[in-house]
C-alpha cells in the first residue's frame, strides 16, 4: 500500500542517513496523508452511491410492479433501471480499491 510505503520510509530515514533531505520527507508525509483523506472520501461517496442505487431501484420497482405483462412497460423499467445497474457495475469496478 502506497501510505504505508510513504510512511514507512519517512519513519526509517533520520538525519544521519545519507538519504535524509527534510523537505522530502515533509512531502511523503504529506502525501501520505492527503491519499488516505482521499481514500476516506472514495469511501464516503461509494456509500452513497450505493444508498442512492438501492433507493432508486426500490422505487422503479414500485412504480412497474403491476405493469409488466406491457411490453412497452417492460423496456420502459429496463430502461429506468439502467443508471442503477450502472451504478452498481462501478461500484464493482472498484471494489478492490
Amino acid at each position: 500500500d502506497l501510505v504505508e510505503r510513504l510512511r514507512e520510509h519517512a519513519y526509517r530515514v533520520g538525519p544521519n542517513d545519507s538519504n535524509y533531505d527534510p523537505e522530502t520527507l515533509d512531502l511523503e508525509t504529506a502525501a501520505a496523508d492527503r491519499i488516505e483523506d482521499l481514500e476516506a472520501e472514495n469511501n464516503r461517496l461509494r456509500a452513497l452511491v450505493r444508498e442512492l442505487a438501492d433507493d432508486l431501484e426500490q422505487r422503479i420497482w414500485n412504480e412497474y410492479k403491476d405493469t409488466f405483462y406491457y411490453p412497452v412497460m417492460e423496456r420502459r423499467f429496463d430502461r429506468d433501471m439502467l443508471i442503477v445497474r450502472e451504478a452498481r457495475a462501478a461500484l464493482e469496478e472498484g471494489a478492490c480499491t
